[in-house]
């Protein structure tokens, strides 16, 4: 069973390159797991947003906690927690955290994350 198990909470955080704080979960490179498809949970903190940017594949957000605004090809969308989102591929996208806590959410990554596969703008 092991194999199939990974204490995730134990994976260093790092800052991507579009400046948000990420803390990957699942990755079939890292996790040897046979999967298309990467986990992150992400986080920024109180005034800050991430650097726009474009990903080759689509992405899916999931709103943990916090209040931000995504910006998806131009269009703003109010995020609260259990909010879910679609980012298309190649679509050109940036969140700004809101209020007074810090944006928490995880992405789905798909096909799975690359940071050589992610413009930033």
């Amino acid at each position: 069973m092991s194999q199939y198990f990974k204490a995730a909470r134990e994976s260093p955080a790092f800052l991507a390159g579009d400046a948000t704080l990420l803390q990957e979960i699942a990755h079939p490179l890292k996790d040897s797991w046979p999967i298309g498809y990467s986990l992150a949970k992400a986080q920024l903190d109180v005034g800050q947003s991430s650097l726009p940017h474009r990903l080759k594949g689509s992405e899916l957000y999931y709103v943990l906690s916090g209040e931000a605004s995504i910006f998806i090809n131009g269009q703003e969308q109010l995020l609260q927690a259990g909010d879910c989102c679609l980012v298309p591929a190649q679509a050109e996208q940036y969140v700004e955290q809101k209020g007074d806590t810090p944006f928490h959410f995880l992405c789905i990554v798909e096909p799975y994350w690359q940071e050589d596969e992610e413009d930033i703008l």
